[in-house]
């Protein structure tokens, strides 16, 4: 396989397969907005992606690479299977799905988007569903993401074929030292999710922006570099995968420029110190399929991203569960689902309205108040006329039932108002 850029180092997995050393990354990539990022990525250089079935925009993706030109041996494509189609035979369907969006036979990289630690025996079948599908041919290289060294234990004891990847929260301000080395022990190559640290600017803001850390400031002007460029060359020359995202193409472009300079001992050591060992994602032990269930479609559903456009930000898919049929009858529910970093605008509804989280975690704040985080299970109440937003947080997709005690029309009562800005949204 080869790049535009001669200066891209390939990593060999333990299949023998070579990955790109930096890939482009789709997390949080609205639908309507992977088209052109992916076209972007792949001109500048880039020639691994990185998608997964829960992102919603596989279809996407397998868009950009027809348009691109490049033919499909040139591009590295990675997926991840959610952890609601955990099981042998859901993960065989999984493949066909993700497969089926993509447009492609066969996927060069496909990994188990979570370990499920109270349903372990479920990600066993799944893993071993990635093992047939090796043996066929239908995938290059097998692996799993955001495994830790006991998850890997177990899974390496009952099934056949090392992971080729763990994709984990690695960043300077949480490098997860003992799980990259256990990673690097038994020939599983680290790939690293948020490698800028981005998953930092909106989590646990105590220790700040990784991008405004002086040390790494430091070290960008040394070089005549950003801090994204300098993280960025301290993945790669300690030997892990990085697969930075962008929809911005200066970004996109300023993150693929990292091959010509090189930082010395001292300054990855000072990188290293940097560590907090405080965790931005969710904790891989909390993960269960009641709290992030997702229900992946053969096809992807029609989005109401930006339909009316003064409604959402990001993708939301509406379902009205039940409406009034006869005189008297005054509920109004719908079946809400938000995908990673999807709100709502600011509004109010004339009657008030019940939010009830039925997956994930819900964001909702209510105009001069603090922002509550809302769980599966949990319920709010928005009264009459009060200005509020709602939505998913950055990093989990968010189901909730909304009810309107209100039989006319919605449209004629709900009052929408202006779009939550991204700093407000990611304010604490």
């Amino acid at each position: 396989m080869t790049s535009d850029s001669a200066n891209v180092p390939l990593l060999k997995l333990n299949t023998g397969v070579e990955m790109p050393a930096l890939g482009f990354g789709v997390f949080q990539t609205p639908p309507d907005e992977t088209v052109a990022a992916v076209e972007t990525a792949l001109a500048t250089g880039y020639r691994h992606i990185d998608t997964a079935a829960a992102y919603g925009n596989e279809r996407g993706v397998g868009e950009a690479i027809r348009r691109s030109g490049l033919d499909r041996s040139e591009i590295f494509v990675q997926t991840k299977v959610w952890i609601t189609d955990y099981g042998y035979d859901e993960t065989l369907h999984a493949f066909d799905k993700s497969a089926g969006k993509l447009g492609v036979d066969q996927i060069d990289l496909l990994i188990l988007h979570q370990a499920l630690p109270g349903e372990f025996e479920l990600t066993i079948g799944a893993y071993q569903a990635l093992e047939k599908l090796l043996d066929d041919g239908k995938v290059r290289a097998i692996g799993v993401s955001n495994f830790m060294p006991d998850h890997l234990s177990q899974l390496m004891e009952a099934t056949s074929i090392v992971p080729a990847v763990n994709q984990v929260e690695v960043h300077p301000y949480f490098r997860q030292s003992e799980l990259l080395a256990f990673n690097h022990q038994h020939g599983i190559l680290s790939q690293a999710w948020s490698p800028i640290g981005g998953i930092t600017f909106y989590r646990d803001g105590s220790h700040g922006s990784t991008l405004a850390d002086p040390v790494i400031g430091e070290i960008a002007r040394a070089h005549g570099k950003t801090p994204a460029q300098v993280m960025l060359r301290w993945h790669v020359q300690q030997g892990r995968q990085a697969i930075p995202k962008s929809v911005t193409p200066s970004r996109i472009a300023e993150n693929f420029d990292v091959f010509d300079f090189e930082l010395t001992a001292e300054q990855i050591a000072s990188i290293d110190a940097l560590d907090t060992g405080v965790r931005g994602g969710p904790e891989p032990e909390q993960i269960t399929r009641e709290n992030f269930a997702l229900q992946i479609p053969v096809d992807p559903r029609t989005p109401t991203t930006k339909n009316p456009p003064e409604q959402f930000t990001g993708d939301v898919w509406l379902d009205p569960i039940a409406s009034p049929r006869e005189e008297g009858q005054r509920m109004i529910v719908a079946k809400v689902r938000f995908a990673p970093g999807a709100r709502t605008a600011w509004h109010s509804h004339a009657r008030g309205q019940t939010l009830h989280v039925t997956q994930g975690i819900a964001w909702v704040q209510s105009r001069g108040g603090e922002k509550v985080e809302l769980h599966a299970g949990q319920t709010v109440y928005c009264p009459p006329s009060e200005e509020h937003w709602h939505g998913a947080p950055p990093d989990s997709f968010m189901e909730h039932l909304a009810m309107l005690d209100n039989a006319d029309d919605p449209a004629t009562t709900t009052t929408w108002l202006e779009h939550v800005a991204d700093t407000d949204y990611l304010s604490s």
